[in-house]
């Protein structure tokens, strides 16, 4: 009986123990996209490459739950099956799916954007778009799609309408892996290019090779909140912050992001990002991150609408590759803010002091008069004077002319005194005047008669204005 107790608490401990890592592998249902490269140039490699599909992503990756497209290309694409994982039965068709992939002597040509298209339409058909995705590429990285694909490019390149196919999924919030037999710059750079996870193996590879590059395949690292508008001050640089989500790995992880890089219509794509940035994710959580950027200095005040594509380097990435928001570019006066208080106070200031002299020149009262000198008439506009109530302004004559002017000068005759009741004259050399009747006398609207040096006689009317 002791034993009995002994061996049922040894059975219980065994069996509490084993619970956290079964419930620590769960996940939630995926979609899950294999697509596999069986053109001529993978006749060596396709027998290990379906090994690997079966004992590894069928049996280590896809769980019942999940939906499963298997698709697999050359000059075209062909889907292979597409169904959800119910029971153990469809994971068993999912690996003689794969079991019958032949590489077959007329399939010269790889169109992988082909592949592609047909993945997308298998997944949109799903109408599921908050569901995680995963696609899987195998390919030897060749890319010859044939003349008549969307997808052709004569140098062999990926061309920008598979690159913009691309990126649609990639915003989507896909995970895209490549898995790069033999390595070719063309293949890492396309996976760069859609903020895809690239992973290199060898030539021939192995199946051990194969599931080590896709150990974390399940793993997902989702942005969780993004900002809808960056804005870049004056120093040309900006601040990029986002929280990421991790689920589905088994073990700690480290993002490496490498690049990032700026799209826009008006400019050139280029890396934004002023240094490395390395994440360490746990394997279930939330960690927030801030990436520094430097942007273009030609850059004019304004909003743009851009892409933001994350370049990594090799290892776990995080989705969406490619995001899009509202770049904001400050002007000067958002850069400076105080300047603008001290302008508009300045032109309120100037605005004020305007008002007062304009209320000041209009609530100043005096007396305006016409100097009209029948010889010798002054200029039309230069003729009018005014003088303030209680203020002299002298009849000055020199060589024969007449005029008004502020200050007494040696060539001042007479002087005028502004009153309501008109202007008051008063000769300061009564010599040069002829008929003066009194010393003082309102002078608006009678005529003087002025004897010069050259004792010319003038005949100055002051008129009302």
């Amino acid at each position: 009986m002791k034993h009995q107790r002994i061996m049922i608490g040894l059975v219980l401990l065994l069996w509490l123990a084993a619970v956290p890592a079964l419930f620590a592998d769960e996940r939630p249902p995926y979609d899950i996209v294999l697509v596999i490269d069986r053109s001529l140039s993978m006749e060596e490699e396709i027998s290990t490459v379906k090994d690997f599909a079966r004992n590894s992503i069928i049996d280590n990756n896809v769980q019942i739950g999940d939906y499963l497209v298997i698709i697999d290309f050359y000059g075209q694409a062909e889907l292979l099956a597409s169904f959800p994982v119910d029971s153990a039965a469809d994971l068993d068709h999912a690996k003689q799916v794969l079991a019958d992939v032949r590489v077959r002597p007329h399939d010269y040509y790889t169109d992988i954007g082909t592949a592609v298209d047909l993945a997308k339409a298998q997944v949109d058909k799903l109408g599921e778009p908050d569901k995680p995705k995963v696609i899987l590429v195998i390919t030897d990285g060749i890319q010859e799609a044939p003349p008549e694909s969307q997808y052709y490019s004569p140098d062999g390149t990926f061309s920008h309408a598979l690159l913009e196919k691309a990126t649609t999924i990639a915003k989507e919030g896909w995970k895209i892996q490549v898995i790069d037999i033999g390595g070719t710059r063309m293949t890492r750079l396309f996976t760069e290019s859609i903020g895809g996870e690239y992973s290199e193996v060898s030539e021939q590879p192995t199946e051990e090779e194969l599931t080590q590059a896709t150990s974390e395949l399940t793993g997902i690292i989702q942005i969780a909140d993004q900002p809808e508008r960056l804005t870049v001050d004056a120093d040309n640089q900006g601040t990029l912050s986002l929280t990421l989500e991790s689920r589905g790995f088994s073990r700690e992880v480290t993002v490496a992001l490498a690049e990032v890089r700026l799209r826009t219509p008006a400019i050139e794509e280029r890396d934004i990002l002023t240094a490395p940035l390395i994440v360490d994710m746990p394997k279930d959580g939330e960690q927030t991150v801030t990436a520094n950027l430097f942007f273009p200095t030609d850059m004019k005040p304004g909003d743009y609408q851009a892409d933001v594509l994350f370049v990594f380097d090799d290892g776990p990435v995080f989705t969406p590759g490619v995001i899009s928001l509202t770049l904001h570019v400050n002007s000067f006066f958002e850069n400076y803010p105080l300047v603008l208080v001290l302008i508009i106070a300045g032109g309120l200031l100037v605005l004020a002091g305007l008002v007062f002299l304009v209320v000041k020149l209009i609530t100043s009262r005096g007396v305006r008069f016409r100097l009209k000198v029948v010889e010798k008439p002054l200029k039309k506009g230069s003729d009018v004077f005014k003088v303030g109530y209680g203020k002299w302004q002298y009849l000055n004559e020199s060589y024969g002319r007449l005029t008004i002017a502020p200050k007494r000068t040696l060539r001042s005759i007479g002087r005028v005194y502004g009153m309501k009741s008109g202007l008051e004259f008063e000769p300061l050399k009564e010599d040069r005047f002829e008929g003066l009747k009194k010393t003082r006398q309102n002078v608006l609207g009678q005529t003087l008669i002025v004897r010069t040096d050259n004792n010319d006689r003038l005949h100055a009317e002051f008129q009302k204005v």
